[in-house]
């Protein structure tokens, strides 16, 4: 029965509406600087953040974080300017679920169109 569990987790989606929301995103040096809302059903675990730039893109984790439900982080993000301009950051969520960690991509915020700070 392990092909249908493979089946079921390869369509899986997050199971919970987390609610979250960008504040504010912008650029400070080579750093982005961004502020996120939790929504008011679940806390937040973590953090994976996606900077796409012209050439290339880097993934961070922000594995420390604990964001509480209707929490404000104010976060930074150094980035290596080999990256060229930044296009997009994307946030994704990271919740624990009965044990288990759950990265939310669905239910990510996503900055375009950076400005400086």
């Amino acid at each position: 029965m392990n092909l249908g569990r493979a089946q079921i987790e390869s369509a899986a989606v997050c199971p919970v509406e987390i609610g979250l929301r960008a504040e504010s995103f912008c650029l400070l040096n080579n750093q982005i600087m961004f502020k996120i809302q939790n929504g008011l059903t679940t806390d937040i675990q973590g953090l994976i953040v996606n900077v796409i730039g012209s050439e290339k893109a880097e993934t961070f984790e922000l594995a420390a974080i604990n964001l509480a439900k209707g929490g404000i982080y104010d976060g930074q993000i150094p980035f290596d300017a080999s990256i060229g301009k930044v296009r997009q950051v994307k946030i994704s969520p990271k919740i624990k679920l009965y044990d288990n960690e759950e990265i939310c991509i669905e239910k990510a915020v996503v900055g375009e169109n950076l400005v400086s700070c």
